[in-house]
């Protein structure tokens, strides 16, 4: 017989003051298969769909001081976070795969093809100056803007796009120059 407990059940332990660890161990133990099944939906892949619920409950423990068990059961506010997980992941890959366009159909490109091409945007920006490619892997990676990073880097922001543009026309002489083998 397995130890799981009802939505009701769980909702009492919330309402006894239960710690928080203990809560997020229940709530883990009793809605993982179930946070998985959705997530299943959504993705094909099964560690793709671990990741989703790994970082639903994640996100869940550093966002648990915002729970509030009179308005919602904690399977609710599971459920809402990883609503939110699969449409953020859902939006990075979209940023990825481009859409089909008329006329052509989109090939997704395979896990070896991708690995390369990580492999050459890392080489290529190992090559680099520094102050281009902390501009680059903060505006392109961690999707700041040019304002953000001037206060950030204590510059200009004009020199902050100066910089961004000379380091994407490095870019692309590296990049342009690996393919040709040189």
């Amino acid at each position: 017989m397995t130890d799981t407990k009802t939505v009701d059940q769980i909702q009492c332990s919330i309402n006894r003051e239960m710690t928080t660890e203990d809560l997020f161990n229940d709530a883990f133990s009793n809605f993982k298969l179930e946070l998985m099944f959705q997530a299943r939906k959504w993705f094909s892949d099964t560690d793709q769909a671990e990741d989703i619920v790994q970082d639903t409950f994640v996100r869940a423990w550093r966002s648990r001081e915002s729970f509030d068990s009179s308005m919602s059961s904690i399977r609710t506010w599971l459920h809402n976070i990883e609503r939110n997980v699969i449409f953020d992941t859902l939006k990075k890959r979209s940023r990825f795969l481009s859409v089909s366009t008329v006329g052509y159909e989109f090939v997704a490109p395979d896990s070896i093809e991708i690995a390369m091409l990580r492999w050459c945007i890392v080489e290529a920006l190992s090559k680099l100056k520094k102050d281009y490619r902390v501009i680059v892997v903060e505006v392109y990676f961690k999707s700041r803007t040019s304002s953000d990073l001037a206060c950030m880097l204590k510059i200009p922001e004009g020199t902050v796009r100066s910089r961004l543009h000379y380091a994407l026309q490095s870019l692309k002489s590296i990049l342009e120059d690996g393919e040709s083998g040189q």
